[in-house]
């Protein structure tokens, strides 16, 4: 395959889902995020949706500096939500949606071809702007605020 596929599967109290274009600040919605970084590399690259698959993603070298995906690199990336892709206000309750993402490898700054061993990563779920924000990390992050750009903090996914 020339692509990662994710299957994030999401319960949650309240959804919502404001951000309807590409590069929008989605973390404010009900969101999932995937940040990876090849082994030895000085760059992460950080892939963020929203529950309508609405995406932000750069490639960085820290929280501030970074180089935003183009239209381009946008639109390779496929998604699939459960939801449909319609902005919507927060919607009180408890409430379950998935999202299907493929992220070509390329962009992640590997080569289909050739494939790693292990990459570092971590996956995240947040809701910054809702009445319940909240930060989780499939990697624990040691920090006393939650900082998901921290590389230090990613895990090991093997392939």
């Amino acid at each position: 395959s020339q692509s990662l596929f994710i299957h994030f599967k999401v319960v949650e109290s309240n959804v919502k889902a404001l951000f309807k274009n590409d590069q929008d600040p989605v973390w404010e919605d009900s969101c999932v995020e995937f940040f990876c970084m090849p082994e030895g590399a000085d760059k992460y690259t950080n892939f963020e949706f929203n529950c309508i698959g609405t995406c932000d993603a750069a490639r960085r070298l820290s929280r501030n500096e970074k180089t935003s995906l183009t239209d381009e690199e946008y639109a390779r990336i496929r998604r699939h939500s459960s939801l449909k892709h319609q902005s919507f206000d927060e919607i009180q309750g408890v409430h379950s949606w998935e999202l299907v993402v493929a992220i070509p490898f390329t962009l992640m700054g590997l080569d289909p071809n050739y494939l790693p061993e292990k990459i570092k990563a971590n996956f995240y779920k947040c809701a910054d702007n809702t009445a319940y924000p909240h930060f989780v990390s499939w990697n624990p992050i040691d920090l006393p605020n939650p900082d998901f750009h921290r590389p230090a903090f990613f895990g090991e996914l093997y392939f």
